[in-house]
């Protein structure tokens, strides 16, 4: 049997070259990436079509945290997410799709091919360079309200988890928990979403606060 390409594998390597570091987690991704950049992190989702085989594209994001996304859309500049293809010339997303239009701004890879991992990982350092050089959008990303709220809410959970122990609750038994995030964290974020931050007190809002606490744990 022919062994399939490992897509993801070749882009992490070519993206190591500019610094970035996968993450542990997909999120909603197929795989994140990120690297620290003007005290926040830019991390990069790659994106698998459900619709077509074999067909990817990516996504960037700027923010204080990995999980930006829990933000309300009113407070929080959507500036702060953007497609690769969004931060190309038409004429470097004709190389992508060769039938793209002037107007078209969103690209697609076609074919887990080595050639497209190479390509794929090199327009993403074009498009970095555009994206991070977006008028106001480092300011605004840092004068985000939503993001120095969540800030304050992992630091809770940062500090709940180094008790020296966490009694769990039952809702911590709902939680889709991942294999590589100690249990603690989970108990640590009911905890402090159960008290303090009702808006989290239940299944997703425990998973979002204890992963994005473990992550900036050890990666930020």
């Amino acid at each position: 049997m022919k062994r399939s390409f490992d897509l993801i594998g070749s882009i992490r390597e070519h993206l190591a070259e500019a610094g970035f570091r996968q993450l542990p987690l997909k999120k909603e991704a197929s795989a994140l990436f990120f690297k620290p950049a003007s005290g926040l992190f830019l991390t990069l989702g790659v994106e698998v079509s459900r619709r077509y085989r074999e067909t990817f594209t990516g996504s960037f994001y700027l923010a204080p945290t990995f999980s930006w996304a829990y933000a309300p859309p009113n407070e929080f500049p959507l500036k702060g997410y953007r497609r690769i293809g969004e931060c190309l010339t038409p004429s470097q997303r004709k190389q992508v799709e060769p039938d793209a239009t002037a107007q078209q701004t969103d690209v697609w890879w076609h074919g887990f091919t080595p050639e497209n991992a190479e390509q794929f990982a090199h327009f993403v350092t074009i498009a970095e360079s555009k994206f991070l050089n977006t008028k106001g959008l480092v300011q605004s990303v840092k004068k985000s309200t939503a993001m120095r709220e969540l800030l304050e809410q992992i630091a809770a959970v940062q500090q709940t988890y180094r008790q020296k122990t966490v009694a769990n609750s039952p809702l911590v038994e709902k939680v889709r928990k991942e294999k590589t995030v100690p249990a603690k964290w989970y108990a640590a974020a009911a905890k402090v979403a159960s008290e303090r931050f009702q808006d989290y007190d239940h299944k997703d809002g425990i998973k979002m606060l204890a992963e994005e606490s473990w992550l900036l744990s050890e990666f930020g």
